[in-house]
């Protein structure tokens, strides 16, 4: 599975449930790079998904921190 997929499914199902109580996610994933989360922030914005967090990236970990 390549790491937009896995993103895309984890944002859906957080998306399904009453979520109002995250306030950050972290995700460890050594293939990443400056591309990819770019990609995962325009998956965001384009799909409507998750459009209340922020992404940053620090060396192999993706931080997703509400708004």
């Amino acid at each position: 599975m390549d790491v937009q997929s896995f993103f895309r499914n984890i944002f859906k199902k957080i998306n399904n449930y009453d979520n109002h109580h995250i306030g950050l996610l972290c995700f460890n994933v050594q293939t990443l790079d400056d591309r990819i989360v770019e990609d995962i922030q325009e998956m965001i914005k384009c799909e409507k998904l998750l459009h209340y967090f922020t992404v940053k990236r620090i060396l192999g970990t993706v931080y997703l921190q509400c708004k």
